[in-house]
């Protein structure tokens, strides 16, 4: 099994996250310059995309035996190759069998409803011997006790190499980010990471808090791109890490020019207001097909501090 020697350890996520915002069309040759001069500047693992059985789907979001040899081949060799799983997958398996020897981190993001399901995907991962990570998405819509009750699920399986923690709504402040962290590290004893989300704009005060407290993974992708509010900015990650890992060159790429991509829909004003209510990134897309220009004032009217675990929370 690969192990990964530098801590921290950065995670690009521009391919699988930043898909949301151009449906995974992107070029070949703009995927190339991304995971080739990300490789040359240090990054760690840059993640490619979802692995997936349907092979009608773009490049970066099913991940054949040939795009990852590509992007294997187009990588230094100390840089790790990354894809995500998802449970919606009744044929992953024998796309894990086909594509293991070009995979060195597989990521799972657990759901509430399909968590089981999930569990079981990474049991089946660990027999590959391919790192496996267990990412809990909205993360914020669970009390501790539930966190604590999937870990112990997670620690019974024996299932994961790594947990992830993953700001999906953009929600967490750093002291709460602190907080989570430090309960994980008294019950966990592998690596840790952190996928944040900069709806409020604390995205990397959050990744500081978890780097603090106990994170051995964070993750960044260029300009912020992703779902939503976008994640942590790449070049503001790398910045804070320069006293940490002086092996990672900087100044070598112009990182936000390796690719552009747009992300303004015309609801995007609603994505910090959201982020404050703990509300799912597309929800705010619902709520403004249906109150249109009186959405920000809705968001505003629902209550703080509230896990809203479903749409029907909201109430729209």
């Amino acid at each position: 099994m690969i192990k990964f020697e530098k801590k921290p350890t950065v995670v690009d996520v521009t391919i699988r996250d930043g898909g949301y915002l151009n449906g995974w069309q992107f070029k070949t040759q703009d995927i190339v310059n991304m995971v080739k001069h990300l490789s040359q500047i240090g990054v760690d693992v840059i993640e490619v995309g979802y692995l997936h059985s349907d092979t009608n789907k773009p490049l970066a979001l099913q991940c054949s035996k040939a795009y990852l040899e590509l992007m294997s081949n187009t990588m230094r060799p100390e840089t790790k190759l990354g894809v995500m799983l998802r449970s919606d997958d009744k044929y992953y398996q024998s796309m894990l069998e086909q594509t293991a020897d070009y995979i060195d981190l597989i990521r799972i993001a657990c759901t509430e409803d399909a968590f089981e399901d999930e569990l079981e995907m990474a049991v089946n991962v660990k027999k590959l011997n391919i790192p496996c990570s267990i990412n809990f998405t909205s993360i914020t819509s669970f009390t501790q006790d539930e966190i604590l009750w999937m870990l112990d699920k997670v620690i019974d399986k024996d299932c994961a190499d790594m947990l992830y923690i993953a700001d999906s709504r953009g929600t967490l402040h750093p002291e709460q980010t602190a907080e989570l962290f430090t309960m994980l590290r008294n019950h966990w004893d592998k690596n840790l990471g952190f996928h944040g989300h900069n709806n409020q704009g604390l995205a990397i005060e959050n990744v500081q808090a978890a780097l603090n407290n106990g994170a051995d993974f964070i993750d960044g992708a260029i300009k912020g791109y992703g779902f939503g509010g976008g994640n942590t900015q790449l070049l503001a990650l790398l910045s804070l890490l320069k006293d940490r890992r002086s092996d990672i060159q900087i100044g070598d790429v112009d990182i936000n020019n390796l690719i552009h991509l747009e992300n303004n829909p015309e609801y995007a004003f609603l994505f910090p207001f959201s982020g404050q209510k703990n509300l799912e990134q597309n929800w705010a897309e619902m709520i403004w097909e249906k109150y249109a220009d009186d959405s920000l004032a809705f968001i505003k009217s629902l209550p703080d501090n509230k896990l809203n675990k479903q749409l029907i929370d909201v109430d729209i």
